[in-house]
């Protein structure tokens, strides 16, 4: 048996943004960290077919199923059709993992295995991806093939392109390399040198994040509205890099005015809820230095970066009244790994 497990993540700023190229071509910046939770994957040998096991749902296919599967997704991505991707997803809940899997096989040979998957990743901070990354390095592991991160990265992602439509693989890209990282697409992940231990708290809205149905609504109204859309994102890529620059500087009150800035700047674009706005707000009313949506809006989870400890222990009180799940999060941990 080989297990594997791989970090959750948030996107501290750029999410959204770094789908998209800003007015010089480039594309968005995103700035992001691996969190202290985790998912397991298991893989052993079994006879015949290819099973997968995750949160007390468990599904098998055959090679030939799997190849059949693989090639009609493909076709799906390749020809942009996201509708048609995200229906195919809503009705199987296990397809990005079998999508992961059936691709790693395409490129070094299918083998019979039997897969568990354990995430203890919240909802909107990585789950999906974390499961993903666990389930490919595992699989390469078991394998024997010894893969570099940015083909590990590259495998979680097509998970991710099952699960959410477009993306611009900064999750799997994250949750590979795990610590803290700027990211762009085609340039790639950077890991960047700070160790900031920043009271910040997630706070679940209850309700699940609309990803997939956010990013394409991004994408059809940069079609009817180009100069709005696109002066927004212009937006969210500066205060990307003021962030950046705010981090590396630990000017920690910087980075929650940013992160504030960056949600009522992404909200001009009419994917906020109404439980992220009250979250945001009863951060900015009772001390927090900022607060912000996280991961793909529509619902899912808001961050909001505590004063101080104190702060941090009245805000999770004040949450708690209101009926709104709160922990603390530790930032910057391990990548990928062996388990």
């Amino acid at each position: 048996m080989i297990t594997a497990s791989a970090p959750g993540k948030i996107i501290l700023f750029g999410e959204h943004a770094v789908v998209h190229k800003n007015s010089k071509g480039e594309y968005n910046l995103g700035i992001t960290a691996a969190i202290d939770k985790r998912t397991k994957v298991n893989i052993e040998k079994r006879e015949d077919k290819i099973e997968i096991s995750s949160a007390g749902i468990a599904e098998s296919r055959t090679p030939a199923e799997l190849k059949g599967m693989v090639a009609k997704i493909n076709r799906l991505i390749d020809n942009q059709k996201f509708d048609e991707l995200a229906e195919a997803n809503k009705n199987d809940f296990l397809l990005p993992c079998f999508f992961v899997v059936g691709n790693i096989f395409e490129k070094y040979g299918y083998s019979s295995i039997k897969v568990t998957i354990d995430s203890k990743v919240p909802k909107s901070m990585g789950a999906s991806s974390s499961s993903f990354t666990a389930l490919t390095f595992a699989l390469l592991k078991f394998l024997k093939i010894d893969a570099p991160l940015d083909e590990i990265a590259n495998f979680a992602n097509l998970g991710d392109k099952v699960a959410h439509g477009k993306t611009s693989g900064i999750d799997a890209f994250t949750v590979t390399y795990g610590y803290w990282n700027a990211y762009r697409q085609l340039e790639g992940v950077r890991r960047l040198d700070i160790d900031l231990n920043l009271p910040l708290l997630v706070v679940d809205t209850g309700k699940q994040a609309r990803t997939s149905e956010t990013v394409l609504k991004i994408m059809r109204m940069k079609e009817t509205k180009p100069n709005f859309v696109n002066g927004i994102l212009d937006k969210l890529d500066e205060i990307s890099l003021s962030g950046l620059s705010a981090l590396k500087s630990n000017d920690i009150a910087k980075v929650g005015k940013l992160m504030t800035d960056y949600y009522r700047h992404l909200s001009k674009l009419g994917i906020s809820t109404k439980e992220l706005d009250d979250i945001v707000d009863l951060a900015l009313k009772n001390d927090a230095l900022g607060a912000k949506p996280t991961g793909g809006w529509g619902g899912g989870c808001c961050l909001v970066l505590a004063k101080d400890e104190m702060n941090a222990r009245e805000l999770i009180d004040l949450y708690d009244k209101k009926g709104y799940a709160t922990h603390k999060v530790s930032l910057g941990k391990e990548s990928v790994r062996l388990d």
